[in-house]
């Protein structure tokens, strides 16, 4: 009898314990239905972060350089235009890359967008090596134009179409001019001249002179001329100051017409072309914005960076028209022959035919 009523005991306790068991399943349930029906604020935000399409800008000069202060802005720009619907973010310095990787990075979608330097990209596109044509442009306004113009076009078009990208604005780094540990005025100065030089056309200008180019970052330039690897190198006044070349070399040649540097500010081109009409809207309007920045900006470093050196001791020579057109009268001819010779005559002779045209 005992037996029976500890079973009946058990049997009960189990009943009562699925019983029990199955309400609050019920109301466990019950719960997460009414949980569904009503998002959460934290649901909503992902949302918003899912709908948001981020987009990497590369560039490569240090955060404080005016070229980098025209992506941050073209940044802000797009971030405050898009209302949040494009996030734009902005990586100075090479942190993704660097001038030679970017070329490889932008085409093959490694990164949204880039800054980049337009001498690095004559290997794939030929046409690119237009910018960097020196002692051609004669006169900083008309290469202005040039870019602008028809000419710039044509470039654009050949980069675009060989390279899957898309060219929102061609930026302005500034001048190049050269920095030496003896003065450079007359073609007899170069003789002999160990300069470092940066691109093909800079080469063929220095060895048409007697001088010999030799091809290093220009992170190395302090030591090669304190070394006496070299007696100077092609850079940017800005570049100078910040990699403090006015102690190794005391004498600043301007005038030489080498080039004004240009930086393309680009788009992969697979990216672009899956962005809205309204998106891609909003992407060159901030282009616009920026490169209006970019012009009185590129402008007024490289006057100041002149004003500094001038301050800090170095000799800065100005070379007179007379004296550029004697360098120009053994240099240029060299440099527009080989520019023939990788971009072929047809395109060599449309593009020349355009920039003169501007004059």
């Amino acid at each position: 009898m005992q037996k029976k009523a500890t079973a009946l005991f058990i049997i009960i306790s189990m009943l009562l314990c699925s019983f029990l068991a199955g309400c609050g399943g019920s109301a466990g349930n019950s719960a997460g239905s009414n949980n569904s029906t009503v998002p959460s604020a934290n649901s909503e935000s992902n949302a918003a972060a899912t709908d948001t399409i981020t987009i990497r800008l590369a560039g490569t000069l240090p955060a404080e350089h005016q070229l980098s202060k025209t992506g941050q802005l073209f940044a802000d720009e797009v971030n405050k235009k898009s209302g949040g619907a494009l996030n734009v973010e902005f990586y100075p310095a090479g942190q993704l890359y660097n001038d030679e990787t970017m070329v490889k990075a932008v085409p093959q979608g490694g990164v949204e967008m880039g800054i980049c330097q337009t001498a690095n990209w004559s290997g794939l596109c030929p046409a690119t090596g237009y910018y960097t044509l020196s002692s051609y442009f004669d006169d900083y306004d008309w290469f202005k134009k040039c870019c602008a113009g028809e000419p710039g076009q044509i470039v654009v078009s050949e980069l675009e179409a060989a390279a899957n990208v898309k060219v929102l604005q061609l930026l302005n780094y500034g001048i190049c001019e050269l920095v030496s540990t003896k003065p450079l005025r007359t073609p007899a100065d170069f003789k002999g001249a160990r300069l470092r030089m940066l691109g093909t056309s800079e080469s063929i200008y220095l060895q048409a002179l007697g001088g010999s180019p030799v091809s290093m970052s220009a992170a190395e330039n302090y030591e090669a001329m304190q070394k006496g690897t070299v007696e100077g190198a092609s850079t940017g006044p800005s570049s100078v100051i910040s990699r403090k070349l006015y102690e190794v070399g005391k004498y600043v040649t301007v005038g030489t017409q080498l080039k004004e540097t240009k930086y393309f500010l680009m788009v992969n081109g697979k990216f672009w072309n899956s962005l809205s009409p309204e998106h891609q809207r909003i992407l060159e309007d901030a282009g616009q914005v920026v490169f209006d920045y970019n012009v009185t900006a590129s402008k007024e470093s490289d006057q100041d960076a002149l004003d500094q050196l001038e301050k800090l001791g170095c000799e800065l020579t100005y070379w007179t028209p007379e004296e550029f057109k004697a360098i120009q009268a053994i240099t240029l001819e060299p440099v527009l022959k080989q520019f023939r010779k990788e971009v072929g005559d047809s395109l060599y002779t449309k593009l020349i035919e355009a920039s003169e045209a501007l004059r």
